[in-house]
């Protein structure tokens, strides 16, 4: 009985087998890591372009005349109305809220830009 247990302990064919069983789950988990954190970039960096747009469409309308706020604000208001499908795995529209923007608006650069 003692030589049986000895020769499995020695036997080394289907070892591949067992240590891929073994790494499966970490492969498979890493992988799928890998593809979570990429679709979260993706979608930080939609994100980020959207905030972008926004800026320089404001941005755009602040020429120095009078009603230059006024129309700075309708530019934001027109881009917040406006729909987009961020991470939606139904495709189902997701309005921006107007009261999700926040704006400020600066005479001049402060001091510490």
């Amino acid at each position: 009985m003692l030589r049986v247990i000895r020769a499995f302990w020695h036997d080394q064919g289907g070892i591949a087998l067992i240590l891929v069983a073994i790494m499966l789950p970490a492969i498979v988990g890493l992988s799928v890591l890998a593809i979570d954190m990429s679709r979260a970039n993706n979608l930080h960096n939609d994100l980020q372009k959207g905030s972008d747009a926004m800026a320089l469409a404001a941005a755009a309308e602040l020429d120095g005349r009078a009603d230059s706020i006024t129309r700075a604000d309708r530019a934001l208001a027109n881009l917040v109305t406006n729909h987009y499908r961020f991470s939606g795995p139904t495709g189902v529209d997701q309005v921006l809220q107007a009261a999700g923007v926040t704006r400020r608006y600066l005479r001049s650069l402060p001091a510490s830009d």
